[in-house]
């Protein structure tokens, strides 16, 4: 996707006013001018950047790394959390066994 000047619409009989917006890159905090933007956490980066593939340059599907590693962290604490609850099962278990 090609970022660049933004025209507003101020209305019939009204010149357009040109609007400049910028991107920087979720990466290395560079100004973007092409790059890709990642639907799960809105951030852009540069295809090189944010390890964009190719098939997901086009497609925009994908999750950036900083969101990968977030969600990697909730799994793991997740599963600290049902291995605690299956030790915790398996102790009254054996409690309820004797």
């Amino acid at each position: 996707m090609v970022i660049g000047g933004v025209k507003k619409n101020s209305g019939p009989g009204v010149e357009a006013e040109k609007i400049y917006v910028s991107f920087f890159c979720g990466g290395c905090d560079r100004n973007l001018k092409l790059g890709t933007q990642f639907g799960t956490c809105g951030r852009w980066f540069h295809n090189s950047c944010g390890n964009v593939k190719a098939q997901l340059a086009e497609s925009g599907k994908g999750i950036c790394d900083k969101c990968r590693s977030e969600r990697l962290r909730l799994q793991e604490e997740k599963l600290q959390n049902t291995l605690l609850q299956i030790d915790d099962l398996t102790r009254k278990n054996k409690a309820l066994e004797e």
